[in-house]
């Protein structure tokens, strides 16, 4: 493949991976603030089923290098599953179920970059200061969309507050993962890695969800499109 072709193939990817996770806020949200479903049920069966596909993937066209995973890196990236996936996904789903504005949770998501450069910085990561400026816009940026930074100064809402400060911890467990798990990913393959972490953390769900005293709602059988939603 020419670098032109491997570009236009690499912006192709960007951009149908920007479409997916865009759209799986809006999809969250419609299954969540009506309570077709609660957020713990969602988070798990996102990965039950997300992680066995991606799983099957990976033992059907990299079967020899997902196998060969040492026991201590499985422990490690067992351990990485717990910020990465569960911790990711319980407090996300759970802060847009309580969030009042939909576009919320994707634009502090979009934080992920800012909070990983600043704790990129305390382990050792170069920052230049072109991305320090880059950062801080984008930081500022997100501020102003959620309302925070206003003409009269700095405001918190309270209607989205619990929802927003989940949101964070959503981002947070991300941040954490994506920074501890950057050498490991690197030596083991990306794909290798997500693999096992989605397994992982989908046991870690629906462990969760087997605990959590809270109500449990699932979309009837005769719900399709409900289905449908959280298939997708």
């Amino acid at each position: 493949m020419t670098d032109s072709r491997l570009k236009t193939w690499g912006v192709f990817c960007s951009l149908t991976s920007a479409l997916c996770w865009g759209t799986t806020f809006i999809a969250g949200r419609w299954l969540l603030k009506d309570g077709h479903i609660d957020p713990f049920s969602l988070a798990a069966i996102r990965f039950a089923v997300g992680g066995a596909l991606l799983f099957l993937i990976s033992l059907c066209f990299f079967r020899k290098r997902l196998l060969a995973v040492s026991i201590g890196d499985l422990a490690t990236l067992s351990g990485l599953s717990l910020l990465g996936v569960v911790g990711m996904s319980a407090f996300l789903f759970a802060g847009q179920a309580r969030t009042t504005a939909a576009v919320n949770a994707s634009l502090i998501m979009a934080l992920g970059p800012v909070m990983i450069m600043i704790l990129g910085a305390f382990v050792g990561e170069r920052i230049t200061p072109s991305i320090v400026i880059g950062t801080v816009v984008s930081l500022f940026g997100c501020a102003m969309a959620l309302r925070i930074i206003r003409p009269s100064g700095v405001v918190l809402s309270s209607a989205t507050f619990a929802g927003d400060f989940l949101v964070f911890l959503s981002v947070l467990c991300w941040t954490f993962y994506s920074v501890f798990s950057r050498h490991l990913v690197a030596r083991l393959g990306g794909l290798t890695a997500a693999s096992w972490c989605a397994v992982f953390g989908a046991a870690g769900l629906i462990i969760l969800r087997a605990l959590w005293p809270g109500d449990v709602a699932i979309p009837p059988q005769t719900a399709p499109g409900q289905w449908t939603v959280v298939l997708y």
